[in-house]
């Protein structure tokens, strides 16, 4: 039997746990985790943004306009 290859950190325990959390979670806490890293992650996003190279800011500024008026 071929031995499993887990990244660094990870072993079969972990992934067993990982799935009976995901298997026994309400739909309630499943909604409310979904979201927590969706807005994480868009917050992470807009800072990134705030952060980009002026010509990133101009060429999406550009076609924002171009989407607007279509």
């Amino acid at each position: 039997m071929k031995q499993s290859k887990f990244p660094k950190g990870w072993d079969e325990e972990k992934i067993q746990e990982l799935i009976h959390h995901y298997e026994e979670q309400s739909d309630e806490d499943a909604i409310a985790e979904y979201e927590k890293a969706f807005f994480s992650e868009s917050r992470i996003l807009r800072g990134n943004y705030r952060k980009a190279s002026p010509s990133y800011r101009k060429a999406r500024k550009i076609n924002k306009t171009k989407i607007k008026h279509h």
